[in-house]
């Protein structure tokens, strides 16, 4: 099939705006209107949020790509990560990822879109260059095609092309050049701009393996860019994963379009904005509990901060001889306080003091 190559670029005059789609964009705008407002639960709550999404987002991609890392395996490589020069084999995976992620999250506002950029996220992603028969920060050196979404074309051996090795630059800079100027013109919805960008990323299929982890992180990046500053809270990758095969089911039904004169996007998009509302979802939830926890927060628990705040630190006996509760009261205040990351432990036995975290 020839078509991609002579219709490489994104036909944006063919897409059909849907009621749901319309609706979809609302709430999710809404909500990024919303976000200020809702982060009056503390630098604190909001950090956790961050390192929980992060470490989701890591676990919920390896496995996406056919790992078997459960969360808590991931989250203890990335703990003792500093202690290792050289992570061996599997673990090239959540390392590599991490890093990728960690660059955006610190420096989306820097980071444009460029094949450079991209190129050099994939060499991260793939391990640093470390793991054997993987093409690390390089476009592929062999097409491979796609095979169809659904159970009927899977039977019948139905594939879909990809760019091949020897266009995949050239598609790619074309893809560059398609984003930079419709975010520009900004006749494109911000959102409906990332998903199409993110499904011709996938049909070229740039490279030879992380196509899938590349276009998440690069959906995270897009999105950070342009103002939805709390996706970095609520783990995209954790929804996608959830999805199952509808996942890659949406995704193919539109590709299996792109090369016509007629692409259909609706299957595609509708998919994409519901995750997007569902990682929304999921993290007002989050929210909503964060404020209840902060608005019935225990006087006794008020009352050490308030010590701490002033006198810098502060120990059990003086909060029994300033308040009016047990001290078994406070010592369950104190470490609940402690777990929480509010407070840091100093010392043993009667010697025990406490400080802000």
């Amino acid at each position: 099939m020839e078509g991609m190559e002579r219709n490489p670029m994104l036909n944006t005059d063919k897409i059909l705006i849907t009621q749901e789609m319309l609706q979809l964009v609302g709430e999710i705008d809404t909500f990024k209107g919303a976000w200020k407002g809702l982060r009056n639960i503390g630098e604190k709550r909001l950090a956790k949020l961050r390192g929980s999404a992060g470490m989701e987002s890591v676990a919920a991609s390896v496995r996406m790509a056919g790992g078997q890392m459960a969360d808590g395996r991931v989250e203890r490589l990335l703990e003792v990560k500093g202690e290792r020069d050289q992570p061996a084999g599997e673990e090239f995976d959540p390392m590599g990822y991490a890093h990728a992620l960690g660059t955006i999250l610190q420096g989306w506002e820097q980071m444009t879109v460029t094949e450079e950029r991209i190129l050099r996220l994939h060499f991260a992603v793939m391990g640093f260059g470390q793991r054997a028969g993987k093409e690390a920060g390089m476009y592929k050196s062999l097409a491979k095609p796609l095979a169809a979404a659904d159970e009927e074309g899977r039977k019948a051996g139905v594939t879909l092309p990809t760019a091949s090795a020897a266009k995949t630059p050239e598609r790619m800079g074309e893809l560059i050049e398609w984003l930079e100027r419709e975010d520009r013109n900004g006749k494109l919805h911000k959102l409906l701009l990332t998903g199409m960008f993110v499904a011709r990323l996938l049909a070229i299929h740039p490279f030879l393996d992380g196509n899938g982890r590349m276009s998440r992180l690069l959906t995270t990046l897009l999105l950070k860019r342009f103002g939805y500053a709390y996706v970095t809270c609520s783990s995209l990758e954790g929804v996608l994963e959830g999805f199952g095969e509808e996942y890659p089911r949406a995704l193919r039904r539109t590709q299996m379009t792109l090369e016509g004169g007629e692409p259909d996007w609706t299957p595609w998009l509708i998919f994409f904005l519901r995750a997007l509302r569902e990682q929304k979802r999921r993290l007002a939830v989050k929210v909503k509990e964060a404020q209840r926890i902060q608005t019935e927060e225990p006087a006794p628990a008020e009352a050490i901060l308030e010590r701490v705040q002033k006198q810098g630190r502060v120990t059990m006996a003086e909060m029994v001889a300033l308040s009016a509760g047990t001290k078994w009261t406070l010592r369950w205040h104190f470490q609940n306080l402690v777990q929480e990351q509010r407070l840091v432990m100093h010392g043993q036995g009667r010697g025990t003091w406490y400080a802000a975290a």
